[in-house]
């Protein structure tokens, strides 16, 4: 809250404030969706990975967890999300903290 009255102080518009609270309560809700859709798909590989360890008594390998295109594509998910969530986390933490936006290099 003090950071938009030092911007409406600095002459920023009302409209860009409420623009940019819009944009981080989206990326929140955007980073919530994701931490859900990533838990819930951690749960079926890692369900995967006790039923293969299970039926041959040890853990997948790289090759194995790969074998069909079903789990191919399951796994490269999980990887797409968290990198998602690592950017929005980024993205969030600059919302919260502007001065990050403007280091100085010296």
């Amino acid at each position: 809250m003090v950071h938009i009255v030092q911007n409406i102080k600095m002459g920023v518009s009302f409209c860009n404030i409420v623009s940019i609270l819009h944009c981080r309560n989206e990326l929140e809700l955007r980073q919530r969706q994701a931490k859900e859709e990533k838990r819930k798909l951690r749960s079926r590989l890692k369900k995967f990975e006790v039923d293969f360890q299970t039926t041959t008594g040890r853990p997948p390998q790289k090759e194995e967890k790969y074998y069909s295109a079903e789990m191919e594509l399951e796994y490269q998910k999980y990887k797409r999300l968290r990198a998602t969530l690592r950017l929005l986390e980024v993205l969030i933490t600059k919302r919260n903290f502007p001065q990050l936006n403007n280091k100085r290099e010296d």
